[in-house]
């Protein structure tokens, strides 16, 4: 499973955005974008299309990174066409969320948005929600 790619925002108010690359055969983007107000946001796009979600969905930040609430999740599977329980499962990770979860706090420590760095430990949203 390839690492996400980062791509460089022209808009002053954002960072950029961190491109997962998983869905492209099935001609959806999904990726999270950091804004200069150390906010994060998820959107899925139809590549050369449209927001799949009708908008974007924003990650909280706890005190060990950033993560999309369980409903959130879910509704980023669905519109995917996968629903979450159908997401790939990249080796070392519980699951989809959990690389997902993992990169985007990785780009977010980058960024001095966190300053914890997080490790392969890090909690997942079925974690967070025990």
């Amino acid at each position: 499973m390839p690492r996400p790619s980062w791509e460089q925002s022209n808009n002053p108010d954002f960072h950029g955005y961190l491109k997962f690359l998983d869905f492209q055969s099935e001609l959806k983007d999904l990726h999270a974008t950091f804004e200069r107000a150390k906010k994060v946001h998820v959107s899925v796009y139809e590549i050369g299309g449209k927001k799949r979600l009708g908008g974007s969905l924003w990650m909280s930040n706890m005190a060990n990174g950033f993560h999309l609430e369980i409903v959130d999740w879910y509704l980023v599977g669905m519109a995917l066409g996968r629903g979450a329980a159908g997401l790939p499962i990249p080796p070392r990770y519980k699951s989809y969320s959990d690389f997902f979860h993992h990169e985007v706090n990785l780009k977010a420590f980058e960024l001095g948005f966190i300053t914890q760095k997080p490790g392969l430990s890090h909690m997942t949203f079925r974690e967070l929600s025990q």
